[in-house]
């Protein structure tokens, strides 16, 4: 009685570039569906990503013109990275009710050298840059009539690192101060509750509603060098916002629909930022 959607793809790549891109990348995806009551439905979904690839990365226009580097050449080949994001969810849906939850994982790591030489001359500019995330969600809705009243959690963990390599392997320094040049974690909560009604009056639709978040960041310096300095990069902040919306749909004619939507919302910056300044964006 359930219906399954399953599918996979593999790509190569290697571009024009001198220094090929050496792109692999695999994608699988999964879907699965199923009755639940008489007009209940279950939901599953699990998607994963994995990539690698060599990056050519951005070269002077003073060095193509000079005979230096050809334009699709590289000052340095071992730029480029490796990304992985995986994700997975579950639900179950009535006209009714909803709950379900997910989870996603990611993971990056990208090698890149702008300057080459400019800051030293004996091992490169070549930075490392690590981004390492989880978030893991779970929301519900209860409908009764016109009313929809729900709750929406998320909880996002973090892990941010930036290194001073030569040809992809860590170095004694990072520059002017020893490696890492930074290296923190960021925890991010979300809880809201939100309610949004819809009726309608002759030929116009209006459909109000109301969302309360509460949201915490931490932000934690795990950078021995600069954890116990004077300005660490470790701090708490908390917020709570409330977002309004309305939208109102007029029937103009039997093939026509003119709609106006007005909303208020926010999004938080980078965690570090916002756990440092308290604001909210």
């Amino acid at each position: 009685r359930g219906r399954a959607l399953p599918a996979r793809e593999v790509g190569i790549a290697d571009g024009w570039y001198v220094n090929p891109q050496r792109m692999r990348r695999g994608a699988m995806l999964g879907k699965w569906t199923y009755p639940v009551g008489e007009r209940g439905e279950l939901r599953a979904a699990a998607t994963f990503f994995s990539g690698r690839w060599a990056d050519s990365g951005v070269i002077s226009e003073r060095e193509v013109t000079d005979g230096l580097l050809g334009r699709f050449s590289t000052p340095d080949p071992t730029q480029g990275g490796t990304a992985m994001r995986a994700s997975a969810s579950l639900g179950v849906t009535t006209p009714e009710w909803h709950l379900g939850g997910y989870v996603i994982r990611s993971a990056h790591r990208f090698y890149d050298n702008p300057s080459v030489f400019f800051r030293d001359d004996s091992a490169g500019d070549q930075v490392e840059r690590v981004d390492d995330r989880s978030s893991y969600g779970l929301d519900g809705w209860y409908r009764r009539g016109a009313l929809r009243i729900g709750v929406q959690a998320r909880a996002d963990d973090g892990r941010a690192e930036l290194w001073h390599d030569e040809r992809r392997r860590w170095v004694a320094d990072c520059f002017e101060v020893a490696n890492p040049c930074t290296q923190t974690s960021a925890h991010v909560r979300d809880v809201a509750a939100y309610a949004e009604w819809r009726g309608t009056f002759g030929r116009v639709t209006v459909a109000p509603g109301l969302r309360l978040d509460q949201m915490t960041w931490d932000s934690e310096d795990l950078d021995p060098e600069t954890a116990t300095g004077r300005d660490p990069l470790t701090a708490t902040a908390a917020r709570a916002r409330t977002s309004p919306k309305l939208g109102a749909t007029l029937a103009a004619s039997p093939h026509v629909d003119v709609v106006a939507l007005g909303g208020g919302g926010f999004r938080s910056s980078d965690t570090r930022a916002t756990a440092t300044s308290g604001g909210v964006v």
